[in-house]
């Protein structure tokens, strides 16, 4: 069967049900022997379901590439992402029902039609803070990826001052870069910095693990993980976890860069973010993983609980985040206009040019190249197999 390094697939070929993966915990085994998988909830990871002509044959995953070469070359081969907060639930004789799960509620006990600035301020210092708290208790070496913009500034006061194992990074690309914001934040925290250079061929190499990590051939989704992705494995080389300021321009600003088509409704806008394979965090490698601290459950919660106008007040975006910044961070960073790091570092201009073809051709043809390459390993696997029995 295909090589599988991350994840699990569970697949059923005319009701014998098979589980390969070496991290299987969404998937629980009932006392009837039937089985329950549930997907994440905020996107840690996404799930694909595999569907043939025939009922008993399908196939679950965490990969899409081997999930979908796992039924074989049966007819009618359609694989989609499961939508956040699916439960499939699989019968020992391989049937599979699939139910949707009510969206969580966004309510809380917090008041947010009377919500002041300073009430604002002082949920989201908490949250923060009890983030930063639980991730420095892990003592593990972290690498913050710094920008020069309000987001991942905070992330790097809060760490710093739980007395986390951390130092920054940040990129400088043939295109451009965002050194000066983050050296200046870095230097007002304390925080060492190491500032990467990285060349348009590392940035073009690193398309393929992009995928691999999201489970995305969307071409906005890879560009918005690409710098992500290169950080990641900078960290893994040291042994350390990755930290992101990734969701807040989602929550309190009403970005949609790499998601089209993002409702205002804030039940959709969180499902269809999680979804979309940009908050993944890698959590089936047994080393080092990423946060993304905005995209928790508890600080989604509480981002939600403000209302807009606190967000947006006189045309100034993160409004209450930005005030509660200024406690901590220079006024530059604070209230600077900043772009997302994609678009500051110059990235989705130069990869263009560099690839000699926009980005979403070259990922279809690293998802085609993939999926044909693991269902012919699949077919000579089992004919193999065939022979040996």
């Amino acid at each position: 069967m295909t090589d599988l390094d991350r994840g699990w697939v569970v697949s059923a070929l005319d009701g014998r049900i098979q589980i390969r993966g070496k991290d299987t915990c969404s998937i629980l085994i009932r006392n009837d022997d039937s089985m329950m998988i549930t997907t994440p909830r905020h996107g840690e990871c996404r799930v694909f379901l595999t569907r043939t002509d025939e009922v008993q044959t399908w196939a679950v995953g965490t990969d899409f590439i081997a999930t979908t070469a796992s039924v074989g070359s049966c007819a009618g081969i359609t694989t989609t992402a499961l939508h956040p907060g699916t439960v499939l639930v699989a019968a020992f004789e391989g049937g599979l029902l699939v139910q949707s799960k009510p969206p969580e509620s966004l309510s809380s006990t917090r008041a947010h039609k009377r919500c002041s600035l300073d009430q604002a301020m002082g949920w989201l210092d908490d949250g923060l803070r009890t983030a930063a708290t639980e991730i420095a208790a892990k003592r593990r070496p972290l690498r913050l990826l710094l920008s020069g913009g309000v987001d991942s500034a905070l992330l790097a006061s809060y760490l710093w001052n739980a007395d986390a194992d951390i130092r920054a990074l940040t990129f400088r690309t043939p295109w451009g870069d965002e050194v000066e914001g983050a050296s200046r934040t870095a230097h007002h925290v304390g925080l060492p910095l190491d500032v990467v250079d990285v060349t348009a061929e590392e940035l073009t190499a690193a398309i393929s693990p992009c995928m691999r990590y999201t489970q995305s051939d969307d071409a906005d989704v890879i560009v918005v993980h690409l710098l992500i992705t290169v950080a990641f494995e900078i960290a893994r080389v040291c042994g350390a976890d990755l930290i992101t300021g990734l969701g807040s321009d989602l929550l309190n600003a009403g970005g949609t860069f790499g998601m089209n088509g993002v409702a205002d409704d804030p039940f959709e806008r969180v499902d269809t973010t999680s979804a979309s394979g940009l908050m993944a965090t890698d959590q089936f490698s047994p080393g080092p993983r990423m946060y993304h601290p905005y995209w928790s459950s508890p600080l989604i919660q509480l981002q939600q609980d403000v209302p807009a106008q606190l967000k947006t007040t006189n045309g100034i975006e993160k409004y209450y985040l930005r005030q509660l910044a200024a406690h901590q961070l220079p006024v530059e960073t604070a209230f600077g206009k900043k772009v997302a790091i994609q678009e500051g570092s110059g990235l989705i201009a130069g990869l263009e040019g560099a690839l000699g073809e926009p980005p979403s051709t070259v990922c279809a043809r690293i998802r085609a190249d993939a999926l044909a390459g693991a269902v012919a390993y699949d077919r000579n696997a089992r004919r193999a197999e065939e022979v040996t029995i």
